[in-house]
């Protein structure tokens, strides 16, 4: 994620949620890879979930690139 190569962390993040579908941290970061890919519906899917899940950090991702009255 930190060198900006969302294909390859979406593909490795994809495996993390196979080997444990509860792991709200890779949702989390799934979402953002996939929202810088362009691909805002499933990002923000993934980074709902996260969010009502009890990871925090979504929410500002969701304001930032999910609700249309915000962009």
């Amino acid at each position: 994620m930190e060198q900006e190569q969302y294909e390859q962390a979406v593909k490795f993040l994809d495996v993390a949620l196979r080997l444990d579908p509860e792991n709200l941290q890779a949702l989390f970061y799934k979402g953002i890879a996939l929202v810088e890919l362009k691909r805002e519906d499933e990002g923000c899917r993934c980074l709902n979930k996260a969010f009502y899940g009890g990871v925090d950090d979504a929410a500002d991702y969701l304001k930032q690139s999910c609700y249309e009255v915000l962009k």
